[in-house]
């Protein structure tokens, strides 16, 4: 398949590249940065040096007939996340990548955009297992804000067909590396509130699987829950972790002190549970690497 993936700086872009390419389709990437240029072409790549959020001639360098657009992109957090740096910075960022990839995609006759968001797309608050057809409520406190204006925008686009991939509170490797990065305090991971609230995990192997299967066999549901099966209290998370890291045992971190130091939005969403159900990659017949944590750190478990 023809296809362009933008957002492949991070972690998740440079696992799923060498597999695309396994499987032999034929990639087109965006880089912002053209320092490792050189080496995606010597891996058989088209390369393209652009800012995703920006307008320009680039977009002509893009071939026609794509099959389908992959967007892997991660929004900026590294200043200090509130709703205010959210509403003015984050979200109309991403809205611009939304924009250009529609543009490309009319431009270039695909049909299709890959959207990967976090499990914060849902924005709702509580215990009750949500499935891919639960609605969305953009709550206006909450990290769902930085994704609600992306994706709210590629669904009311007609022509093309937008799947939203969900992954959990976190993506993580066997070796404990998390995404998001998981607040620390000198040598101890902290635990935002009580941390008795229910969070879900998505191992890096399994969210790469899973996007891989969606882009082949061509699932077009709105939205595709890529979570591992085995929710998890946070202080347990963290404290496994710990052990993985050989690390002090988890800090308790007050909700409001958590939010003066790491800023207003980011404790409150993972102080808070949220549990989704992964029911259409199993329907679509795609099995878990990983369905729990217990498979994702065996190796950590039993040292």
């Amino acid at each position: 398949m023809k296809l362009l993936v933008v957002g492949i700086e991070n972690l998740i872009g440079k696992k799923i590249i060498p597999q695309l390419l396994q499987h032999k389709h034929d990639l087109w990437i965006v880089l912002e940065d053209s320092a490792d240029q050189a080496i995606y072409q010597q891996m058989g790549l088209h390369v393209i040096v652009a800012d995703i959020r920006q307008n320009g001639q680039w977009i002509d360098t893009i071939p026609q007939e794509l099959e389908a657009i992959v967007n892997l992109t991660i929004p900026t957090l590294n200043k200090r996340l509130n709703l205010k740096t959210i509403e003015n910075d984050i979200a109309p960022e991403m809205l611009r990548i939304g924009q250009n990839l529609c543009h490309i995609a009319s431009a270039r006759k695909s049909e299709r955009i890959i959207q990967l968001t976090n499990i914060f797309y849902y924005s709702q608050r509580g215990t009750t297992e949500l499935s891919e057809r639960s609605p969305r409520d953009f709550a206006p406190d909450n990290y769902g804000l930085t994704y609600s204006s992306l994706t709210s925008y590629l669904f009311n686009q007609k022509d093309i067909q937008t799947t939203v991939c969900v992954a959990g509170h976190y993506i993580y490797d066997s070796d404990g590396v998390t995404i998001p990065q998981i607040p620390r305090i000198i040598n101890n991971f902290v635990i935002c509130g009580t941390g008795e609230n229910e969070i879900q995990l998505t191992h890096i192997d399994d969210l790469v699987g899973g996007l891989i299967h969606i882009i082949e066999n061509n699932i077009r549901e709105q939205v595709v829950n890529i979570v591992d099966n085995k929710p998890m209290l946070q202080k347990d998370f963290l404290k496994l972790l710990s052990h993985v890291y050989k690390t002090g045992s988890p800090l308790p971190f007050p909700v409001p002190l958590a939010s003066f130091i790491f800023g207003d939005a980011y404790p409150k969403s993972i102080s808070q549970s949220i549990v989704l159900k992964n029911g259409m990659l199993k329907e679509s017949g795609y099995w878990f690497r990983f369905p729990d944590y217990t498979a994702g750190f065996a190796t950590h478990l039993m040292r």
